[in-house]
């Protein structure tokens, strides 16, 4: 999976502002146990729902996003959600 820069900004801005700090081990047992599903629904819901399902900008939550800020992260979930799928051998 690889990222331009933009996206890789907003990625580190969304983790930053959402994400549990998680032991790598702890992060891959919970990807590849048997809730893989349940993994890949809380993080959409946890790091990227408000800014795509409620248009809020990542760098100003105060603001809505821009037409090219709510493609960036629509494009950053599309990529992580593939690559999440891939590796779990879901269809």
């Amino acid at each position: 999976m690889k990222l331009n820069a933009s996206e890789k900004k907003l990625l580190i801005k969304i983790l930053e502002n959402t994400v549990e700090r998680f032991e790598p081990d702890d992060l891959i047992h919970m990807i590849n146990g048997p809730k893989y599903r349940m993994v890949i629904d809380r993080i959409y819901d946890d790091c990227f729902r408000k800014y795509i399902k409620y248009d809020v900008s990542v760098l100003d939550e105060s603001k809505q996003s821009s037409a090219k800020e709510s493609e960036i992260v629509q494009a950053m979930w599309d990529k992580l959600y593939k690559y999440i799928s891939e590796e779990l051998g879901e269809d």
